[in-house]
């Protein structure tokens, strides 16, 4: 029986042992070609956050005068309960907190891998008022566009064009 269970290759059975395990989580969405970073509290427990917590070692947080949530404006001094190149804290855990997207333009350091984001944060947690513990975020990196990747590759192509050998 190991066989054909391990052999699962239209992964029929693992998608249907794992299906619901998944946990809610919100997630941090960093783009390493910009620096670009977003909160999807959509993934959060109740699809809320009411508080988040970065602190950083070393301090490379750049704070953006304007943050987005679901493409609206909101000045970041009224938005953060704290904000400098170490922390960064929102904290509206007597009121609703935010659902949607918060997009937090460039604030971290373009071209960071996975395992520096792990290690930049000292602390990277938030709350939703549905569970009262404090979690920790799922972290995804932005892909690139396909049209980007395929650029890319067809430059790559054209530099590694064949060369003939002269005698």
């Amino acid at each position: 029986i190991w066989e054909p269970l391990y052999n699962d290759f239209d992964q029929d059975l693992y998608s249907w042992m794992f299906e619901g395990v998944r946990p809610s989580m919100g997630t941090l969405i960093y783009d390493p070609q910009t620096g670009s970073t977003k909160i999807d509290a959509r993934s959060a427990p109740g699809g809320v956050i009411n508080f988040f917590l970065f602190n950083s070692s070393p301090a490379l947080f750049n704070i953006p005068d304007t943050v987005y949530l679901d493409g609206v404006a909101i000045d970041s001094s009224e938005f953060f309960s704290a904000a400098n190149t170490l922390l960064i804290r929102y904290s509206d855990t007597e009121g609703p907190g935010f659902s949607g997207l918060l997009e937090l333009g460039n604030l971290l350091p373009t071209g960071l891998s996975y395992d520096e984001i792990h290690d930049l944060f000292i602390n990277k947690a938030y709350r939703s008022p549905s569970k009262s513990a404090i979690q920790y975020f799922n972290i995804e990196f932005a892909i690139p566009e396909p049209s980007t990747l395929l650029l890319g590759t067809v430059a790559i192509l054209i530099g590694c064009g064949s060369r003939k050998k002269r005698s």
